[in-house]
C-alpha cells in the first residue's frame, strides 16, 4: 500500500535560530508592535534568563487561549508548535 502521507524531515537549525518555530516566533514579537512592548517587558521580569522567558511564554500562552479558547485541531496543532518555541533564545537576542 502506498505511503500517502509522509514525515517531514525536522531541521536542526533554522536561519541561525534553534528551530522554525523560534524563529517565527521571534520575527512574530519583533516585527508587531503590541508583541514587541511584550517582548521588551519580559527583559524585566526577573533576573535571570529563565525567568524571562518563562513570563513571556506565560504572556503568550493566555494570548494563544484567548484567540483560540475551544478545543479544536488547529488548536492542538498551534499548541505543539508553541511548546517548541525556544523562548530563552527570543529572550537572550533582544
Amino acid at each position: 500500500m502506498p505511503t500517502i502521507i509522509k514525515t517531514p524531515q525536522v531541521a536542526q537549525d533554522y536561519c541561525g535560530w534553534s528551530n522554525y518555530e523560534t524563529w517565527c516566533a521571534n520575527l512574530w514579537l519583533n516585527n508587531d508592535e503590541h508583541n514587541y512592548r511584550v517582548l521588551l517587558d519580559a527583559k524585566e521580569c526577573g533576573d535571570s534568563t529563565y525567568d524571562q522567558a518563562k513570563w513571556l511564554r506565560e504572556q503568550l500562552q493566555c494570548q494563544l487561549e484567548d484567540e483560540i479558547d475551544v478545543p479544536c485541531m488547529w488548536r492542538d496543532l498551534l499548541q505543539n508548535a508553541f511548546e517548541r518555541v525556544n523562548w530563552a533564545e527570543i529572550v537572550e537576542a533582544v
